[in-house]
């Protein structure tokens, strides 16, 4: 593994602008539209929100919805969804694919580009969704308020969000090059790659993603893409929830719906 200065990242960084959430967000995806789905590529969460779909006491909203990857077998399925992304490159690979899909599942997709902090979309929802981690792209108390808000006041009588989060690991290690994940496909290899800091007083991880393209030739090509993420402990979902106004708040440990425990790999959320 390779040892990455923090120094490099952090000279980066300073030039992201005002808004760190929104530089980072669109920068990253922007630059990973085009090969997103080959190197993350997860269906462990579908069958959950599949679940959670067909108990949705009207159309679903999902936050941060990508490429799609959520969001037209939810419609395959039969559910009316809206889709709302701040990348619009992302959104493109999602408008890409759903063309592919038959016109009973398009006419049930709305994609729109747009801010979780401050969307209005002048209409409610049964069910909405913020899959794959995507909450913590919201790196300030602030932001995470905000969100919940606009979610509050998009959501039906009875309506449940449902969100996950990482459970912190503090241990692992900083500063290292790690292999996250290889895939091989015709004429390619294709490698994802990632080094992280802790910012403890501030709750924030940071990094690079490295993703490698290796052609039948040897000839590599690369591309990086910097991330900063907020990671929360129980306590302080559960503030912030409260806070925003969610009383009833159900927590599991994984999509399988076991029970949390410190081991858990994640944090599942469903509130109402």
């Amino acid at each position: 593994m390779t040892v990455v200065p923090l120094s490099i990242l952090t000279k980066q960084a300073t030039h992201m602008g005002k808004d760190e959430t929104e530089r980072f967000v669109t920068r990253r995806y922007n630059n990973e539209a085009t090969f997103y789905d080959l190197l993350y590529n997860s269906t462990d969460d579908l069958e959950y929100y599949r679940r959670l779909a067909s108990q949705a006491n009207g159309p679903i909203l999902e936050l941060a919805c990508g490429t799609g990857r959520i969001t037209i077998p939810l419609a395959r399925a039969g559910h009316e969804i809206t889709g709302l992304d701040l990348s619009e490159k992302m959104l493109d690979q999602a408008r890409s694919k759903l063309k592919r899909e038959p016109a009973e599942v398009r006419r049930l997709v709305k994609l729109t580009e747009g801010d979780m902090r401050t969307f209005n979309l002048k209409r409610k929802f049964g069910l909405c969704l913020i899959p794959f981690f995507s909450f913590q792209h919201l790196l300030s108390e602030r932001d995470q308020l905000q969100t919940l808000s606009r979610i509050r006041k998009h959501l039906l009588p009875g309506g449940r969000f449902a969100f996950n989060v990482f459970n912190p690991d503090l241990t692992r290690a900083e500063g290292l090059q790690r292999l996250d994940k290889v895939v091989e496909s015709p004429g390619q290899t294709s490698m994802r790659y990632s080094v992280q800091w802790f910012d403890r007083a501030n709750q924030t991880t940071r990094g690079w993603l490295i993703y490698e393209f290796i052609g039948l030739d040897g000839v590599v090509k690369r591309k990086v893409s910097p991330f900063k993420l907020k990671y929360l402990f129980l306590a302080d979902v559960k503030r912030l929830l409260k806070k925003a106004g969610f009383i009833q708040i159900a927590l599991y440990g994984n999509y399988d719906r076991t029970k949390f425990s410190s081991k858990s790999p994640m944090m599942v959320f469903i509130t109402g």
